[in-house]
């Protein structure tokens, strides 16, 4: 089930990435507190739904339909992989799309430097895999025990299969086990005229950093 692994780590990184490109900061010179709420704002937002409305975050209203976008796009690349059932995809989504409600982070003291604002993020980065190795391991083991196994395409098999990981996904995600503290800096700086934010490979390492395998 390596591919569900990866999508697991990749699926956080992508809708950060699109999240941070999508928000634009403040459009005169911002200062280090600037700099914190821009990104407390961000994370908050993709996590909870709501953020600091004194925040100027630009097309706002549209994370939500970027995150989808890109979860979409994912489970595409998924699709396209295995054969799989139209609603073991849909389950699998919403399980990827809720892990951001669980995220845990703290936004620490903005530090200036030449070109704008270091800001550290200290992340409990969610530890996901652990039962799901085990949950398609015993589902193998009863399809071998299944008399009806023999009629199945590799599809259906495969569509089964996926539906444990899934399943053990759910349980994980109702009780999630967390990681030791990692600390992202990221850098907040003018990535156009008037437009501040952080860039996409900033967006990449707290996607990695906030969701962890095992």
């Amino acid at each position: 089930m390596k591919p569900v692994k990866r999508l697991l780590a990749v699926i956080l990184a992508l809708c950060i990435v699109s999240a941070l490109s999508a928000c634009a900061g403040k459009p005169n010179k911002p200062d280090a507190e600037d700099a914190e709420k821009y990104v407390g704002a961000v994370l908050d937002l993709m996590c909870t739904g709501d953020y600091d409305h004194s925040v100027n975050l630009a097309d706002a209203d549209e994370l939500k339909v970027t995150m989808e976008r890109a979860a979409d796009e994912a489970m595409d690349d998924l699709v396209s992989q295995m054969n799989l059932s139209d609603d073991v995809v849909a389950d699998f989504r919403k399980v990827l799309l809720s892990m951001f409600s669980k995220a845990r982070y703290t936004v620490g003291k903005a530090v200036q430097t030449d070109s704008g604002f270091d800001v550290p993020v200290v992340l409990d980065p969610m530890v996901f895999g652990g039962k799901v190795e085990t949950a398609v391991s015993e589902g193998a083991a009863a399809l071998l025990d299944d008399p009806n196994a023999a009629l199945m395409t590799e599809e259906d098999l495969t569509d089964r299969l996926m539906r444990c990981a899934v399943d053990a996904l759910k349980t994980e995600l109702e009780d999630p086990q967390y990681g030791g503290s990692t600390e992202v800096v990221v850098h907040y700086k003018e990535l156009q005229d008037g437009l501040w934010g952080i860039d996409q490979a900033d967006g990449v390492r707290l996607g990695k950093a906030m969701i962890r395998t095992s």
